[in-house]
């Protein structure tokens, strides 16, 4: 199954009880453009509460009676948030019941489901200003959490991000690798079938100490190693655009060199410069810290797509950040 066309189930981490419902209307809005041509995905909007009757809140006798009532009560919320919104195939709220401790443990149970289920996508939104906290709603960064854990591609929708605009480029931040190249290709089989057009993003990384900075200045040596690296990063990007071509998809290349501002910031800079973009965020190598993706999550106006290569087992392993 190719990751972004052949999606075939679609699990939406939905929250119907928020008191402002800009945070479900931008993750629906995001799942329809994203996917405008598969109209045989089947959504599930899922809602993850604590078990209260093993907290003894709720009594055994009365606990499968109050989750219908919530069920029901959060499908109506759910129906009029999205009524305008053109999902096709989106199924009746479903309610799950699991008794966790952590939000990591919550987190863990939504991604025992969503495998149960057989889902080959997690959608869910980011809380940016804690806008529309719901009275049900898991505490603490939940979909931080959720981009750590899951093996499953994650879309995460940012409620800044304009569903006007619509998605009409890719924005593919790289280290260049060959695991990420291999991402690469999967992004331009998803582009050739929704024509957007694809940005090849790379900024190089440096010793972040300002020593090493007066010492390209000062020393040839250093320079000329830099140089070298630039060129050789321009050499790799050269190869991609290449293979685009094959694809036919026409890509744009932005090399970032520059020593100062980190990861973060340039992909933002980079973005604001192609509005409506969607970021597909491989695995970047453990050169980038964890807090990138954190700070697009929460300040980039724009989705973001996860892609997970190898279990989170796997990663201890070999040292993968799943970092944009």
């Amino acid at each position: 199954m190719n990751e972004f066309t052949g999606i075939n189930k679609v699990i939406w981490a939905v929250d119907p009880f928020a008191e402002s419902a800009k945070l479900q209307r931008s993750a629906a809005w995001a799942i329809h453009k994203l996917f405008p041509e598969n109209k045989s995905a089947v959504i599930q909007p899922v809602y993850l509460i604590n078990d209260w009757s093993a907290e003894g809140i709720v009594p055994h006798r009365l606990h499968r009676s109050f989750l219908k009532k919530v069920e029901a009560f959060g499908n109506d919320s759910l129906n009029r948030i999205i009524r305008r919104i053109p999902l096709f195939n989106i199924q009746p709220l479903q309610v799950i019941s699991r008794p966790y401790e952590s939000i990591e443990q919550g987190v863990r149970e939504l991604l025992i489901s969503s495998k149960e289920q057989r889902g080959d996508m997690i959608v869910a939104s980011t809380r940016a200003g804690r806008i529309g906290r719901g009275p049900f709603a898991l505490a603490g960064s939940f979909v931080e959490a959720l981009s750590n854990l899951s093996e499953q591609p994650l879309l995460i929708v940012n409620p800044k991000w304009k569903p006007t605009v619509g998605i009409p480029s890719i924005l593919f931040p790289s280290d260049l690798s060959s695991e990420s190249f291999e991402w690469f290709k999967r992004t331009l089989e998803y582009a050739r079938i929704t024509t957007s057009k694809v940005t090849l993003f790379h900024k190089i990384d440096y010793p972040l100490s300002q020593p090493f900075e007066v010492a390209v200045k000062i020393l040839p040596e250093i320079r000329e190693t830099v140089f070298k690296k630039i060129k050789a990063s321009h050499i790799e990007a050269k190869r991609w655009t290449q293979v685009a071509k094959k694809s036919g998809i026409k890509l744009s290349v932005i090399i970032n060199s520059k020593m100062a501002g980190s990861l973060s910031e340039a992909v933002i800079s980079c973005i604001e410069k192609h509005p409506g973009s969607v970021v597909m965020a491989p695995p970047l190598s453990a050169t980038y810290p964890r807090t990138t993706l954190r700070k697009l999550m929460n300040r980039a106006p724009f989705p973001l797509v996860l892609i997970p290569t190898v279990s989170h087992k796997e990663k201890r392993t070999v040292g993968i950040l799943k970092a944009a």
